[in-house]
């Protein structure tokens, strides 16, 4: 009797959080899990109509100038605050973006000082002030092994610039490969050589002229408006345009190779025009500040620009990536028979007579 009951203990209903599985409340169809959405990107900027360009470009130059921030931060900061100018700038001071980021024109201000001042960093800083010390020795340790990764385009192009400069300060100029065999470029040089003689542009005399409809050029006035297309400015002639023509294009003064050496050029991505810079120091006052105001409003337009045309490509991506058979055409399902019909051997018959 005691096995029979031992038995009938086992069975039975097993109630009690041991025994039943806890069920989780429903999921609805249309409520899907965030993991697996299909877009799940952030949009952080769009455009609005009813903001001026004008006090958007001041915005913009507020947060730039007096809180570090950039074009993108700045627009994102609006967006957030639903197009509110007030709260956005009232937030700006909020959220300034960490000082110590190098930007282009820090670098170049950096590449400028150490080919002056070399490794004087006190001396560096005074041109860049907002810098610490010990930030500029970390950078200056960054960018010196960048610095001698050049391409062998670049060493080609310094070679033959090398070429160029002793060939024509030494009376004599090795032909390159590319203008050995050029006779005509843009229909205006009728011949490489033409002997000895005096640029008509600079007024320096030189055994290798090049023939142009503007007249002879020397070997560094033809550089100059093959790659500007316009003819280097002359104050005066005779000895002293020679004289700036020389210390020009050969800083340093001596002759041959060691003038090549010794020319100091500007930091890489920065290029200097004589006459940009005849006409903001002989200017008058402020006019340099409103020539560089007009360009960085020029840029900021630009940028401005490709980023609407950004958001426009995404627009159309997103529209793609949802399919294109809608705007298939239809395909016909009209079956070509081989045989020939009633109709058409009458058509066939008629067109015989």
């Amino acid at each position: 009797m005691s096995g029979k009951e031992n038995v009938t203990q086992y069975h039975g209903m097993r109630v009690g959080d041991d025994y039943q599985a806890a069920v989780p409340e429903i999921i609805s169809a249309t409520e899907a899990c965030p993991d697996f959405t299909a877009e799940r990107a952030l949009l952080v900027w769009s455009p609005c109509s009813e903001i001026p360009d004008g006090r958007l470009d001041e915005y913009i130059t507020l947060a730039k100038e007096k809180y570090g921030y950039n074009a993108e931060q700045a627009l994102g900061m609006l967006f957030w605050h639903k197009y509110d100018l007030e709260k956005a700038v009232a937030d700006l001071a909020n959220f300034t973006p960490f000082p110590d980021e190098w930007t282009v024109e820090d670098k170049v201000l950096f590449e400028q000082a150490f080919q002056f001042h070399g490794k004087n960093f006190h001396k560096i800083r005074q041109m860049l002030p907002d810098k610490t010390i010990p930030s500029l020795v970390k950078y200056y340790y960054s960018w010196k092994k960048t610095r001698t990764r050049t391409s062998l385009m670049d060493r080609q192009a310094r070679k033959l610039a090398g070429a160029r400069d002793e060939g024509s300060d030494g009376g004599s100029e090795p032909a390159s490969e590319n203008e050995s065999d050029m006779d005509v470029d843009n229909g205006e040089i009728k011949e490489e050589s033409v002997g000895k003689g005096s640029c008509g542009n600079c007024s320096a005399s030189s055994v290798h002229l090049y023939a142009l409809s503007k007249g002879n050029l020397c070997n560094t006035c033809y550089q100059y408006w093959k790659r500007t297309g316009l003819l280097k400015g002359s104050a005066s002639s005779g000895g002293t345009s020679l004289r700036k023509h020389e210390s020009r294009h050969h800083p340093g003064g001596g002759a041959g190779g060691a003038t090549a050496r010794g020319k100091r050029k500007p930091p890489r991505g920065m290029f200097l025009q004589y006459d940009d810079l005849v006409a903001m120091a002989t200017g008058p006052p402020g006019q340099g500040d409103a020539i560089l105001r007009a360009m960085d409003s020029e840029v900021i337009s630009l940028k401005r620009q490709v980023q609407n045309n950004k958001q426009i490509i995404s627009q159309l991506k997103h529209k793609t990536s949802l399919g294109i058979e809608n705007l298939r055409p239809p395909e016909a399902n009209t079956r070509v028979n081989a045989r020939w019909t009633n109709d058409e051997l009458l058509i066939a018959v008629q067109g015989t007579f």
